[in-house]
């Protein structure tokens, strides 16, 4: 588990966002084929997500806005992560689904990692000798 105390803390939280959102792409081609799918439709999987992720970028700043940057994060891991459970179903439709909850999973990491980072180094900055 992540010490959230520690800037190192939130960069494994910020980490495991990215890696989940790395996850279906990896495995597309044999959850193509086990969905009986082509392999080029791989690319509609990679669509979705982004497809998710631009929508998030649209409406869940808004709706997120009495969470902390850090619970914004681990809400869009643990988003996506669920997701993934879809793709255990074996069809299409459940990947598609998947790709794009993973999207929304995923869009939660730009807009809090700013404010993570932004506040990271500021402390940093505040801490150094001469600091701001």
């Amino acid at each position: 588990m992540a010490d959230l105390t520690s800037p190192q803390g939130w960069v494994q939280v910020v980490a495991s966002v990215t890696l989940v959102q790395a996850v279906l792409p990896l495995l597309a081609l044999p959850l193509t084929q086990a969905a009986g799918v082509a392999p080029q439709a791989v690319g509609q999987l990679s669509s979705a997500a982004a497809l998710g992720s631009m929508l998030f970028f649209l409406w869940g700043p808004a709706q997120l806005a009495g969470l902390s940057s850090l619970r914004q994060l681990q809400l869009g891991c643990a988003v996506s992560a669920a997701a993934l459970l879809l793709c255990l179903l074996g069809r299409w439709e459940a990947l598609l689904l998947a790709s794009f909850v993973i999207g929304l999973g995923y869009g939660t990491a730009t807009p809090a990692s700013a404010e993570l980072l932004m506040r990271v180094g500021h402390c940093q900055l505040s801490e150094a000798p001469g600091g701001v």
